[in-house]
């Protein structure tokens, strides 16, 4: 366990607030939980570096009462250096239905807040988004076809990032399936307008490409005063859970494929510079925090540095963090998820990033590189049936980035920071040969096996610069 006091330097507070025994007991002595309760266990759900030697940590709690005999699931997010705004007004910790609500705590050192969703100063207007309970008229006024007033409504939080945004369901209490119910988003600023805004326009440009096979959620309202878009709940699979991998792919590459097809102005630009800043951030986050796989990460950065200016080709709208979870796969329509992050960029991002996805998603399902090759031949056979031919060294490129910042992202989290160095054994291959790499590779893994030996991932195979 590492000491408080020590130093007030980022790069320490950043050891702390990864360091579970530290956290666990600054939570414990420095927070009034309700029922008598303690922390239990801590584990990392999330952690993003910022700008400016930011970042934020999402922690999932696990707390036992002092009788010992009731555990309550609750998550807390912690973010250095500390909020310089003061809390919103708010009573003690307290249980409430989404698990423990009402904590803020700021420390001086290490240089950091921990605070619950509800107590979040640029996400204020939560409570009230909630406490709305999914009536229109208090939520600014709508219409919609299936919304029946005689139903008792409620509404749970289903996303929460700190100090930018939250995602809130309104659903009704008897759900008898004429009325899906609808989603809030709700933003730290003013940015949800121009959302909005975009979203319908490209809602009109799928309906029209498409004949509505391919969808975004409709816009139901924009309530300004709380800063929340309203748009309609979207029923189909996360990801087309239970369907066959290679079909669910080919659902999102042809989605993909509708989406950079369309024509929206006034969207931010992004392209290789930007996403090898993001990869320098996390460089330093694991010099500092993962020793262990500082030197892997410093080889790997300097290759992708190297090639950057592969980055380079085509611009389409794109959307920005595009992966299985993203697509809806429904009775009769595709659906794409979270357009907050819509760019003009190289369409590679998109792709590259998917696939990236695709591996870690193999990886925690116990597939090898027999089931990644086809579901990459899946993926970039419907993608290009409708766009033609993807840039082969753009690919390369972003989807060796995609494979470093998810290693990245994943080798901080409790539950699947083992995946880590497998999900980078892979952007070598990647981005010297593209999805020739993986098929290289596959041919490889199979002649261990005529050997006698076994095969599965990256690492059951010796991997050269003949890769």
């Amino acid at each position: 366990m590492i000491e408080p006091g020590q130093s007030k330097d980022t790069d320490m507070s950043m050891r702390i607030c990864l360091d579970l025994a530290t956290v666990r007991a600054l939570l414990n002595r420095f927070v009034d939980w309700p029922a008598d309760a303690h922390v239990e266990t801590v584990r990392i759900a999330r952690f993003m570096p910022r700008r400016d030697s930011r970042f934020d940590v999402e922690y999932d709690l696990s707390l036992r009462s002092g009788d010992g005999g009731t555990q309550t699931n609750t998550k807390v997010f912690g973010r250095v250096p500390r909020l310089a705004e003061a809390s919103v007004s708010g009573a003690r910790p307290r249980l409430c239905d989404n698990g423990v609500a009402g904590v803020f705590v700021q420390f001086d050192d290490p240089d950091l807040t921990i605070h619950s969703m509800d107590r979040d100063p640029a996400l204020a207007h939560l409570s009230d988004c909630m406490a709305a309970g999914g009536d229109p008229k208090r939520l600014g006024g709508f219409e919609a076809p299936w919304y029946d007033p005689s139903l008792s409504w409620r509404c749970a939080p289903i996303s929460f990032r700190a100090g930018r945004r939250f995602v809130v369901r309104y659903y009704p209490s008897a759900d008898d399936g004429k009325c899906p119910g609808f989603v809030g988003k709700g933003f730290a600023d003013e940015r949800g307008q121009t959302i909005c805004e975009r979203q319908e326009q490209l809602s009109y440009h799928l309906q029209a490409t498409t004949h509505s096979d391919i969808r975004v959620p409709r816009v139901l309202h924009y309530e300004s005063e709380r800063r929340l878009m309203l748009s309609e709940w979207s029923n189909g699979r996360a990801g087309g859970d239970g369907v066959p991998a290679e079909l669910r792919v080919a659902y999102a590459a042809r989605a993909l494929a509708a989406l950079h097809a369309a024509c929206l102005d006034g969207l931010n630009r992004t392209g290789a510079a930007e996403q090898v800043e993001v990869l320098h951030r996390w460089h330093h986050v694991i010099r500092v925090a993962r020793p262990d796989l500082a030197a892997q990460a410093g080889d790997l950065l300097g290759a992708l540095d190297s090639a950057s200016r592969d980055g380079d080709g085509a611009e389409t709208v794109i959307h920005g963090d595009f992966y299985e979870s993203q697509v809806l796969v429904g009775a009769d329509a595709v659906t794409i998820l979270d357009l907050d992050t819509l760019a003009v960029g190289n369409p590679s991002i998109d792709i590259g990033n998917f696939l990236a996805h695709e591996w870690l998603w193999c990886l925690q399902n116990g597939c090898g590189l027999n089931r990644y090759a086809s579901i990459v031949h899946a993926t970039l056979q419907a993608y290009e049936s409708i766009m033609g031919s993807v840039d082969e060294r753009s690919l390369s490129f972003f989807w060796a980035v995609s494979l470093y910042r998810i290693g990245a992202i994943h080798a901080f989290r409790s539950t699947s920071a083992l995946y880590a160095g497998s999900v980078w054994d892979l952007i070598m291959p990647v981005l010297q040969r593209g999805r020739a790499g993986v098929h290289a590779l596959l041919t490889m893994s199979q002649d261990v096996v005529r050997r006698g030996g076994q095969s599965g991932g990256v690492r059951s195979v010796e991997i050269g610069e003949g890769v």
